[in-house]
């Protein structure tokens, strides 16, 4: 770690004599917090450490008939690793202050144990060799005697005590890892002061060897002491400079995060202005006449594109979501053969797509899909790709149908694939719940210049080893097939890419649930719109003049009525938004972010909460960019009845529009199973309001 960094920490810390404790008590804490933790599994270590030394110096001398007070002087140490290792392991919060005490009694223990190992080598020294010796010199000589006692006693409980100084440094080292704190420091204090009064009290220890092992140790206990300030510091400035780097890349993130909300909010917003533009442009000269066939067509093109590439803005969290591996599955009812529309218009797709409600999740199929029609277009036969695009249900089986119609042993896996279908038995009672067969399917010519696509190169495309070059260049981006198939896998569907011939299909197969109330909703929507009153007064506020252009042609147009009015032309016009409404309309759209400059910035749901306070009685509707799922809830939290997004087609919104106005209060929904309703997101309700079409028959075949 560089000199800088050490003193840029440094000022952040307080004192030597206080420990280098952080002056910010929550960073201090997060601190403790996390290496409390890390020392855990040191202190277990010395714990084992203590418990085999103390064995291995009972097993070495077993066999020397030592008294009973060289053994049991190494069981106190074993009892205080063994208490310690629980306590730390159970309690790691006060790993530290544990640490501590335990190295304090494990050293008062030495202490102990060099008087009961000194007192039981005197008395073997003296019985075993030099018994002879002893019995003559106390016969003819009892000085010589007293001496050689004395001799034998000094150099027993010298090397006794350096042996135990030297198993003193396990310990030490255990408190310079835990690093500088109230504990260890007492702990550093009291060891070579414990150690010396025990050495002192002892009488086999004489005290001039007891104040010199006194002095050594605690000198030995000085250098370790400046071992632990010197890790506590250099550890205290490493997580200083890892919490200043965290806290500058979350600042980092955040305002990136920001200008990318900023830029995407903007993006969406010019997108939604050109497609308004775009259609105001061609029903006017479709009115006209003598217009360029093509030229319409293409700018229809335009649209089309401009709306999946505000959808895809919309759904950008969603796609991080999905690359980070945290996406949540949001099953939602979606009119299978609207879905598949949306995904073809504006492009020559040849498309069959049943006239069904399944609960599948729209974002997630909708990223694979556009990829595999975008990719059919790539690197399909130049001249001519021949885009298919079929979304297909069939009905699953049952375990005993399975078994007559296939040969298959019971509870065998009705597909292969990743997914894990459901193989129902007959009485059990999801049986009933229609779950069906869902595959959607896109093929297209084959680029003759192109190699034969084949199993291998599909798994090396997923794995990232395919050959990246000019041909492979919309592959190897990462939005390609391997975000398809990681979408895929999230969806717990199977994904496909195989050659036939002269023609590339990929397939997505998996298992959904399919509702019956598409036709009841189609037909009782189609009833009900026959009673939508004319001349409603609808009142519309955006800082958009497109916008506010695009609400007046359409409104006027699809909801039969000559009363609708535009403000957000100033910040001013709020204020008068909010007098008319109340007074006067019947229905009222907002744009949640009104921005005119500066600090004259308005929400949408600010208006709403305040048309609701003054006790507005009519259908309050947000249409925004921004929709996504915490958006939404904002908007029904401030008191929105309906939330539309501004890639949805203009007259697509105004028929719901329509429904919710007449029908609010009473929902006209499909009833879902209990089991999914934890899984549906606040767009659910939305899918299933709008997904009804004006189509009559159950397949439709379409040119877009």
């Amino acid at each position: 770690m560089s000199s800088s960094s050490i003193l840029s920490a440094t000022t952040a810390m307080r004192s030597f004599w206080q420990h280098y404790r952080f002056k910010d008590c929550q960073l201090e804490t997060k601190f403790k917090d996390r290496y409390q933790q890390s020392v855990v599994r040191p202190a277990q270590v010395w714990c084992l450490l203590q418990i085999l030394l103390q064995i291995l110096g009972v097993v070495v001398w077993l066999g020397q008939n030592f008294e009973a007070g060289y053994y049991w002087s190494h069981l106190p140490l074993v009892l205080i690793a063994l208490i310690c290792v629980a306590s730390v392991t159970f309690a790691p919060k006060y790993a530290t202050e544990i640490i501590s005490v335990a190295a304090v009694l494990a050293v008062t223990s030495q202490g102990f144990s060099v008087h009961l190992i000194t007192s039981a080598l005197v008395r073997d020294a003296e019985a075993n060799p030099l018994e002879n010796v002893f019995e003559v010199l106390k016969a003819t000589n009892l000085t010589a005697a007293d001496e050689l006692q004395h001799y034998v006693t000094r150099t027993t409980a010298l090397s006794t005590t350096n042996l135990q100084c030297a198993f003193s440094f396990p310990q030490l080292l255990v408190l310079a890892y835990v690093g500088f704190s109230k504990s260890t420091s007492l702990a550093l204090i009291l060891m070579p002061l414990v150690f010396g009064i025990v050495l002192c009290v002892s009488p086999l220890v004489p005290n001039d060897l007891a104040l010199s092992r006194s002095a050594a140790s605690l000198v030995i206990v000085m250098f370790f002491a400046g071992l632990c300030a010197r890790h506590s510091l250099l550890s205290r400035c490493s997580f200083f400079s890892e919490q200043s780097f965290e806290t500058a890349l979350n600042v980092a993130v955040q305002a990136s995060r920001k200008a990318d909300s900023i830029l995407n909010h903007k993006l969406k917003n010019t997108m939604a202005d050109a497609v308004g533009d775009i259609d105001m442009f061609i029903e006017d000269v479709e009115k006209v006449g003598n217009v360029n066939p093509q030229l319409v067509v293409q700018l229809k093109q335009a649209g089309a594109s401009l709306r999946r590439g505000m959808k895809s803005c919309r759904h950008r969290q969603v796609y991080l979501q999905l690359a980070a591996n945290d996406y949540k599955l949001s099953l939602q009812p979606v009119h299978l053969q609207k879905f598949a529309m949306e995904l073809t218009t504006g492009r020559h797709v040849r498309l069959f797509a049943e006239d069904v409600l399944v609960l599948i999740d729209p974002v997630l199929c909708e990223l694979i899909v556009d990829n595999l029609i975008s990719n059919a277009f790539v690197h399909g036969h130049p001249n001519d790709p021949d885009v298919e695009f079929r979304a297909m249900l069939r009905p699953m089986l049952t375990a005993e149908e399975n078994r007559r119609h296939n040969n298959n042993a019971p509870g065998e896996r009705l597909f292969s694939g990743t997914s894990d279908p459901i193989v129902l038995d007959g009485n059990d009672p999801r049986s009933s719940l229609q779950r069906m067969r869902l595959t959607l399917l896109v093929s297209n010519a084959k680029n003759p210049a192109r190699p034969e696509v084949t199993e291998d190169y599909v798994k090396d495309v997923v794995s990232g080893k395919a050959v990246k070059g000019p041909s492979t260049s919309a592959m190897s981006d990462h939005i390609g097939l391997q975000h398809s198939f990681m979408a895929a896998d999230t969806l717990g569907m199977t994904l496909s890419l195989k050659q036939r011939a002269q023609r590339v299909t990929a397939k997505l197969e998996g298992d959904v649930i399919m509702t019956h109330a598409g036709t009841a909703v189609r037909q009782s929507a189609e009833a009900d719109l026959q009673a939508w009153p004319e001349n409603l007064k609808i009142y519309c506020i955006d800082d958009s003049a497109p916008a506010r252009r695009l609400l007046f042609h359409n409104l006027t147009k699809w909801a039969a009525t000559p009363n609708v009015r535009t403000y957000g032309q100033n910040e001013g016009e709020a204020a008068r938004f909010i007098k008319d409404t109340v007074n006067d309309a019947d229905i009222v759209i907002l744009d949640q972010h009104l921005e005119y400059g500066g600090e004259a910035n308005i929400l949408g749901t600010d208006l709403v909460a305040e048309l609701v306070a003054k006790r507005f009685t009519g259908l309050i509707c947000m249409r925004s960019a921004n929709v996504a799922d915490e958006d939404v809830r904002a908007y029904w939290a401030a008191g929105a009845h309906c939330v539309f997004g501004k890639d949805m087609l203009m007259k697509d919104m105004i028929q719901q529009m329509k429904r919710e106005y007449l029908h609010r209060g009473c929902m006209t929904t499909p009833a879902l199973p209990p089991c999914l309703a934890d899984s549906l997101s606040s767009e659910a309700l939305q899918y299933v309001a709008s997904s009804s079409l004006d189509t009559a028959d159950n397949i439709a075949v379409l040119e877009c």
